[in-house]
């Protein structure tokens, strides 16, 4: 009864970080296409890049 109570609690910690990265990287996606109507770079692509990973990696937790 312990280790089912325990499971869940683990998946719902890693439920939340996965969509704390989900949402910090639609921010940035979000933030990077406002830059980019403004002076056409694609600054900022880089941060988004390591967060697809780590979101992705979650992904396969599920």
């Amino acid at each position: 009864m312990e280790s089912h109570i325990e499971n869940f609690i683990v998946h719902g910690i890693l439920e939340i970080m996965y969509l704390d990265i989900l949402l910090k990287s639609i921010k940035e996606i979000s933030m990077v296409k406002v830059k980019q109507k403004k002076n056409y770079t694609d600054h900022g692509i880089n941060i988004i890049k390591p967060n697809k990973k780590v979101a992705n990696m979650l992904l396969f937790l599920f």
